[in-house]
């Protein structure tokens, strides 16, 4: 037992670098970036002169080698070094402590919502296999699988608000 988590959670790591590594590279080839977004103005024109723009991105390292920026970035996140907001100017750890309790307890009552919800489900689909029941309850199931989650979300809060 102890070998196969021993031997799953080195399985782990290299999945765990590959997804970070594919992270980082998406973020670098999606159009547009964070100094674009700095320098422009609402309708997308320069405010600041090419030296200004060079000058951001040698202090935010952006004019390093990709593999030297992800290796900078890598060293931060293992560190808890986030950073700081470009626009309010406060670490992003801390905005991020900020917003984990509310998350948390979001993501703890919708599992137990779906606890609620699933095993009465599963054990009647169980108990009534191959009926009209077993074939409703597994429809209701895969439609609400197949919708957004953030579509449920509002189709509920708008239920819930007329009801």
């Amino acid at each position: 037992m102890y070998k196969y988590i021993f031997r799953r959670i080195l399985l782990s790591i290299p999945t765990l670098i590959g997804v970070s590594i594919l992270i980082f590279f998406f973020m670098r080839i999606l159009p547009g970036d964070v100094v674009d977004a700095m320098v422009t103005d609402e309708t997308g024109a320069l405010v600041f002169t090419d030296k200004q723009v060079e000058s951001i991105e040698e202090s935010l390292g952006l004019n390093r080698p990709l593999h030297i920026q992800y290796l900078g970035w890598m060293k931060d996140v293992v560190t808890g070094d986030l950073g700081y907001s470009f626009w309010t100017k406060v670490s992003v750890g801390e905005h991020v402590r900020r917003r984990a309790p509310m998350t948390l307890e979001i993501a703890v009552l919708s599992l137990i919502i779906s606890w609620i919800i699933g095993l009465p489900v599963g054990i009647l689909a169980a108990i009534n296999r191959n009926s009209l029941r077993d074939y409703i309850s597994r429809g209701i199931v895969i439609l609400f699988l197949a919708i957004p989650s953030f579509y449920a979300a509002l189709g509920f809060l708008i239920f819930f608000v007329l009801v």
